[in-house]
């Protein structure tokens, strides 16, 4: 029948192979799963350091506005 039932196919009884069906989609689920959370970490700790790094950006620009503002001051008087 299906491509993952050959895998067991030493088994004939019904029981069997549907204990290895069901063990063989538990097993991909299971993966499947895994997959999906450390793609999700992933995409977490890249928004962070994004945002992170956005931050630093905007504090940095923030300060050279400022840095600039007390130069102007100082030479202005």
């Amino acid at each position: 029948g299906m491509g993952w039932s050959t895998s067991c196919h030493s088994c004939s009884s019904c029981s069997c192979t549907c204990t290895c069906m069901h063990l063989h989609l538990h097993l991909h689920l299971h993966l499947h799963l895994h997959l999906h959370l450390h793609l999700h970490l992933h995409l977490h700790l890249h928004l962070h350091l994004h945002l992170h790094l956005h931050l630093h950006l905007h504090l940095l620009l923030l300060l050279l506005l400022l840095l600039l503002l007390l130069l102007r001051d100082m030479i202005m008087n």
